[in-house]
């Protein structure tokens, strides 16, 4: 196990894999608490936050669906920081207090994004363990290990800063630490792209 897991730390996709899911579970973990309450002090009651978030599932159901059908045909490396850096423009739009409908609107957009940075985390860390030369369970495990931490400490640690310290602080804690994540895997995907180009450079040959 110990081997395995080092040598997984050395693959440039199974690391943007990893921060992929953690941004899911920070960003995902937080606003599933962040946005109730706002909502509701906003006048909406809990039938309507309940429908809000019904709707972000369905389209994010929908989102995967249509994920499936061209996944084999997608870039996960470049499509996994583009759609964590627009779960940062989602929560940064947050962070102004728009409107109610805009509101709704962009948390429906946000889990949508988190949806499908979910369902490609898996496929991108399998992909790393297979170069790496790794089974895909230790790979799995470390991805479910990471998602499940950060799902357990994201809505903890946003729930005590907005009590302690506002929801303004709240949401600029979550997009400080989401911004950073994206911020290594765009470094991540460089080094990604520099371990291809000699393969790529000895298939023309």
């Amino acid at each position: 196990w110990g081997p395995a897991v080092a040598t997984l730390r050395l693959e440039p996709r199974v690391r943007i894999a990893l921060l992929a899911i953690l941004n899911v579970a920070v960003v995902g973990g937080a606003l599933q608490v962040l946005a109730p309450l706002h909502l509701s002090a906003r006048g909406l009651d809990t039938g309507q936050i309940g429908w809000t978030f019904a709707a972000a599932a369905a389209f994010g159901a929908a989102a995967n669906l249509a994920m499936i059908a061209v996944a084999n045909r997608l870039d996960r490396v470049r499509l996994a920081w583009i759609v964590s850096a627009g779960m940062c423009a989602g929560v940064a739009t947050l962070l102004v207090r728009p409107a109610v409908a805009p509101y709704v609107a962009v948390v429906i957009a946000v889990f949508i994004l988190i949806s499908i940075g979910y369902q490609l985390a898996y496929p991108l860390c399998a992909d790393g363990a297979d170069r790496a030369g790794v089974g895909h369970g230790v790979a799995m495990g470390a991805l479910n290990t990471v998602w499940g931490a950060g799902q357990l400490a994201s809505p903890v640690a946003a729930g005590l800063l907005a009590h302690q310290a506002g929801d303004t602080a709240a949401y600029v804690a979550v997009l400080l630490v989401a911004g950073a994540l994206v911020a290594v895997m765009v470094v991540g995907g460089r080094a990604d792209r520099t371990l291809e180009a000699p393969t790529s450079g000895s298939t023309g040959s």
